[in-house]
């Protein structure tokens, strides 16, 4: 069975820099969305959805990549999505750690 679970990025951290976030999750998720999240309007907070298909599994260590619009980067991550919240972030999935 499938399901999709939520996790809250918040970063802390200067807003003009790009963020290298880590994030204990299930084995074998899938990042589907990245977005603003409806009741945190705090600059700075993201929201990303991952599907899950099967069991709850042990987690593993997995890194998103956070950039400000107009912020020089490298990655090998894969596009996630954008969120607006007083700036606009585009999200990546680098995999697991």
């Amino acid at each position: 069975m499938t399901t999709i679970w939520k996790y809250i990025i918040n970063l802390h951290q200067d807003l003009n820099q790009t963020s290298l976030c880590k994030i204990d999750m299930p084995d074998g998720v899938k990042t589907v969305l990245a977005v603003t999240p409806v009741g945190y309007p705090r600059e700075g907070t993201i929201a990303i959805w991952v599907e899950f298909d099967g069991e709850p599994t042990p987690t593993r260590t997995r890194e998103i990549m956070v950039v400000g619009t107009g912020q020089s980067f490298i990655t090998t991550g894969k596009y996630v999505g954008s969120a607006v919240n007083g700036f606009v972030w585009h999200v990546y999935d680098c995999g697991w750690v």
